[in-house]
C-alpha cells in the first residue's frame, strides 16, 4: 500500500517533495505525492463478503517520501490551509481454496487531517 499527499494546489512545493516533476497518483483531480509506503507479509482468512482491517507499519522512507511528508506537516500548521488531503493506493494478494486471484486492487481511499 503506499499513502500520497494531495496538496491544495496554490500549495508551494518542496523542490525535494516535487523532485522529478511528477505526480505519484493522480486522484480527485490533484496530483500526489509519496509520503509513504505499507507493507506486510502477513496472511489472513475472511469470510464471503467479509470486511477485514489491518493496520500495517510504514515501511522505511525514501529522502522523497521524508521532504514530501515535511511538506505537508509544514501546510497542515499553515493558518492558510490547515487540513490535509491524503489518498491510499494499493493491491493485495487474494486466493481461494479454488481460485488464485491474483493482485487485486484496494479501492483507493482519501483521508482528512485537520
Amino acid at each position: 500500500m503506499e499513502l500520497f499527499w494531495l496538496p491544495p494546489p496554490t500549495a508551494s512545493l518542496n523542490s525535494q517533495c516535487f523532485d522529478d516533476g511528477v505526480c505519484g497518483v493522480s486522484a480527485f483531480g490533484l496530483c500526489g505525492f509519496p509520503v509513504g509506503t505499507f507493507q506486510s507479509g502477513e496472511s489472513f482468512d475472511t469470510s464471503p463478503r467479509e470486511t477485514v482491517h489491518r493496520t500495517l507499519q510504514l515501511s522505511s522512507q525514501t529522502a522523497q517520501q521524508k521532504a514530501c511528508t515535511a511538506n505537508m506537516l509544514f501546510i497542515l500548521g499553515s493558518p492558510s490551509y490547515g487540513y490535509a488531503n491524503l489518498v491510499s493506493t494499493g493491491n493485495v494478494q487474494a486466493k481461494t481454496a479454488l481460485r488464485n486471484f491474483g493482485k487485486v486492487s484496494v479501492q483507493e481511499t482519501i483521508y482528512v487531517l485537520e
